[in-house]
């Protein structure tokens, strides 16, 4: 229903959120990159380049739900930052680029990813292996 009068909504911080994570979900280390799954459960794991999975953020501590339940623990992810990232063969020509996801902490152009898991666009190339990633941008 649309609102009818002035309300005060509720809020949290844009830049760190709690995600829920999967059951038996993969150790979640501290500085990898989280993604949820978009189709069938909705909560976290690690990132990788699996089908159906959305990034939401780096993980800000170590999380172990290998033997819980769906929900049972939740990660601190940092989200919509400039972040840090691995690559290879990276070169100048990758600013403005969308990269994708390889690993926990590996980014690569689409050509190289097989589900083409987007992180961000590469705002700064340090050189052929590390890249630095808006991860606001995400088409």
């Amino acid at each position: 229903m649309a609102l009818a009068a002035s309300m005060n909504r509720e809020y949290t911080s844009v830049d760190e959120l709690n995600i829920p994570l999967a059951a038996s979900a993969a150790v979640v280390y501290k500085g990898s990159l989280v993604a949820v799954d978009t189709t069938a459960s909705g909560y976290g794991s690690v990132a990788g380049d699996t089908a159906d999975q959305r990034v939401v953020g780096i993980a800000l501590e170590e999380k172990d739900n290998s033997a819980g339940a769906a929900g049972g623990l939740s990660v601190l992810v940092r989200r919509g930052k400039i972040e840090k990232f691995t690559a290879a063969s990276a070169d100048q020509a990758w600013v403005g680029n969308l990269v994708y996801v390889v690993d926990d902490t590996t980014v690569a152009l689409a050509a190289t990813t097989t589900n083409d898991i987007v992180v961000g666009m590469v705002v700064k190339v340090d050189s052929a292996t590390v890249v630095w990633v808006d991860m606001n941008v995400r088409a």
